[in-house]
């Protein structure tokens, strides 16, 4: 995350330690100050991106990995830079 500030890239992170009772109010407050929301994880199936979408109703990217190690700082600030880019409006035609 400091990597993505020297870039200029405005972020934040969130570490939630407990599940129940999920600190449904706490993640609210800090996606109502985000963007975009990336849930990096290390399963296949996104099991912690599911279970915000019901406490966040919105979109939210994933990063699953499953290689057997930890994931790499690079990946997840590769998505980080991906998502901070502005889209391109297309042209009209």
């Amino acid at each position: 995350m400091l990597t993505a500030r020297e870039e200029g890239i405005n972020c934040a992170a969130m570490k939630v330690i407990m599940m129940s009772p999920l600190p449904v109010d706490a993640i609210k407050a800090f996606a109502d100050d985000c963007r975009v929301l990336l849930v990096p994880e290390l399963n296949c199936e996104g099991q912690f991106a599911n279970i915000l979408t019901s406490a966040v109703p919105r979109e939210i990217h994933r990063i699953n990995q499953v290689p057997g190690m930890p994931m790499r700082v690079e990946d997840i600030l590769a998505e980080v830079r991906r998502l901070a880019k502005p889209k391109k409006k297309r042209k009209a035609a």
